[in-house]
């Protein structure tokens, strides 16, 4: 590909002044056209043409020097002319166009940029290599190029076809000088470099449709085209599968595997954090290696990490970004996403708890970074309410670090946002997520119970004032309802608390004990003619605190739970089952209470007329009848 070097080289002696070897229709070259950096290029709606949908006019600069009006840009657009050999930069928040009027069949536009300019209409790409774009015009009329912010636009210019045309020969050959194909024929202009295109270098596959060649060089760039048609450019391949290479770490997973030529190299990356049967590792390996030979290398992970959450950044969610490559020690499987100013990367959805947020970066920038830490879902908006915040020092490296919490409820997803005008040279390497162990209960209420359901491993003795109980069985018999206290449950056990009005923490501990027993459900459920008259849920009301049946066409929603209790004849209608924890209250008859007209009901919420010897509420509290 030297050959679109050479091409570079006369294409800018010709901007200079330099007499070219092609006829050309057109040129504009920004580089050089100002002294004053950041000099503006204002925009005038005077002049303008409509090209596929997008209104563009012509342009001048310093509010009084006009650029060609064949050169137009988007109305309402902000664009500079810098110095130097930067050229046409365009810094709007997204991408923006540029057009050229009145273009013609088949003439040839070159663009030379720092990316790709993003062609939209009327033109088709011809090639691309170190910075110069080569484009056919497809019909006569205007085209449209929308290239991505921050790219700098050094030279356009438009060619005609050359006057005089030659046929020229591609022949494809392995490194023996072994045909491997038959020639190909193409046209272009009398002393041009040719051009071998992508086409040319796309592997020759074996019959089983695996490749057998691979592209290796051409000697293009020596070359001119004859008017004779005698040019042929000969481009050389080479087969595949000279060495193998495998890349595994010490639990078995494969990082990479496969072959490579033996005058190749190929970089493997992995990252620092790695997950095993549910347990996070890191490794003291660099993050990567080069290889260039037969390679079976293993990377161990050993040391155990107490980590909630890891993201590579590069496989973070995004409004805009451009994926830039950073290799070395500093960066966690050879990738560290650019973070650009007022865009934001987020997770997935975490639990509700408190947690440790740690973020490597790296300030490529002279000036500070302004971070940001805010929630949302995982759908791309976020709250207006700031979290946490950081400032990233230029031209440094370090880890940004806060403590977040997530509230009861769905979950939330952690937005990176960076509140930077103009730092758009930050990279992000991972993004570790360490639970710190708790999580509020904000909600019990002056009645002092309420169902929840655990987000995670918790352990209940760390809580003071608060007790958990599970429900072994419900029934509208005598048992009534048999609950156990427990001190740790597993992650997404629905359990009954009892404790003082208020809010109170409850902690994270992994769970390693037995299966619990529990007919406790957790929402939603929806009472219907099929299951009305068994589905109860936890309440206060005329007969205290117990489990009130749920009306028929009511639903309970999701993190909400009940009791689902079959009817058994004994009582089909019951609407109340008694539940009450702590000591009962001792009594020589029902006589003694206060109330002598008190509703009594038994354990199975039936009302009693004569009680008996045994347990009864009374008033919503518990009593046993001597």
């Amino acid at each position: 590909m030297k050959h679109f070097t050479l091409k570079l080289f006369l294409l800018i002696a010709c901007l200079c002044g330099a007499t070219s070897m092609w006829a050309e229709d057109w040129s504009i070259n920004f580089v050089g056209l100002v002294t004053a950096d950041k000099t503006g290029v204002t925009i005038s709606t005077t002049d303008v043409v409509t090209i596929s949908n997008t209104t563009l006019g012509t342009c001048s600069y310093n509010n009084n020097i006009s650029l060609d009006p064949k050169f137009v840009l988007q109305t309402g657009t902000n664009w500079l002319l810098r110095t130097g050999n930067s050229g046409l930069y365009q810094f709007n928040s997204s991408n923006r166009s540029f057009g050229l009027r009145d273009c013609k069949k088949n003439q040839i536009i070159t663009i030379v940029a720092t990316g790709d300019p993003n062609p939209q209409t009327n033109v088709t790409l011809k090639s691309s290599s170190n910075g110069i774009y080569v484009y056919t015009v497809n019909e006569d009329g205007h085209v449209k190029f929308t290239p991505a912010r921050y790219l700098y636009f050094k030279s356009i210019s438009i060619e005609d076809p050359a006057a005089s045309t030659a046929a020229y020969s591609i022949k494809y050959v392995d490194e023996s000088g072994n045909t491997l194909k038959e020639n190909k024929t193409y046209e272009d202009g009398v002393g041009v470099v040719p051009a071998v295109y992508d086409a040319d270098k796309e592997p020759i596959y074996s019959d089983d449709g695996t490749i057998k060649y691979s592209y290796y060089s051409d000697d293009a760039a020596s070359k001119t085209i004859a008017a004779d048609g005698s040019t042929v450019v000969t481009v050389v391949f080479h087969a595949i599968g000279k060495y193998n290479y495998s890349v595994k770490n010490n639990f078995g997973d494969i990082i990479s595997s496969g072959s490579a030529f033996a005058d190749e190299t190929v970089n493997v990356y992995w990252s620092k954090y790695v997950n095993n049967e549910g347990k996070w590792f890191s490794t003291a390996s660099p993050y990567g290696i080069v290889i260039s030979e037969a390679t079976d290398y293993v990377v161990n992970y050993t040391t155990e990490e107490d980590i909630a959450y890891f993201f590579e950044s590069e496989n973070l969610k995004k409004s805009r970004s451009a994926a830039a490559t950073n290799t070395g020690t500093s960066y966690s499987g050879g990738y560290s996403p650019r973070h650009y100013a007022q865009s934001y990367w987020y997770t997935d959805l975490l639990q509700p708890g408190t947690y440790k947020i740690s973020v490597p970066y790296q300030n490529n920038n002279s000036g500070t970074t302004e971070f940001e830490i805010r929630l949302g879902d995982d759908e791309g908006n976020y709250d207006e309410k700031v979290i946490a915040n950081w400032t990233g020092t230029g031209k440094t490296s370090a880890t940004l670090e806060a403590t977040i919490t997530i509230p009861e409820g769905d979950g939330k997803s952690v937005y990176i946002y960076n509140n930077t005008d103009w730092n758009s040279n930050c990279y992000m390497d991972y993004v570790i997520i360490q639970r710190t162990g708790n999580i509020a209960v904000t909600d019990i209420s002056s009645v002092e119970y309420r169902t929840y359901i655990t987000p995670f491993d918790v352990d209940f003795s760390k809580t003071e004032a608060l007790t958990a109980y599970v429900v072994e069985s419900a029934s509208r018999g005598e048992s009534g309802i048999q609950y156990t206290e427990v001190t740790a449950v597993p992650a997404n056990t629905p359990v009954i608390l009892h404790g003082a009005e208020g809010t109170h923490n409850i902690y994270e501990s992994a769970y390693s004990g037995e299966t619990i027993t529990n007919v406790l459900k957790t929402g939603p459920v929806t009472v219907s003619d099929d299951n009305y008259g068994t589905i109860f849920v936890l309440n206060t009301g005329a007969n205290g605190v117990g489990f009130y049946l749920l009306n028929n066409g009511k639903t309970l929603s999701e993190g909400k739970c009940y009791l689902e209790i079959p009817k058994n004849g004994t009582d089909d209608g019951a609407k109340f089952i008694g539940f009450h924890v702590g000591d009962a209250t001792a009594i020589d008859s029902v006589r003694q209470m206060d109330n002598n007209d008190a509703a009594i009901y038994n354990m199975a919420g039936q009302r009693v007329m004569v009680p008996t010897k045994g347990l009864y509420i009374v008033n919503g509290k518990k009593v046993f009848i001597k």
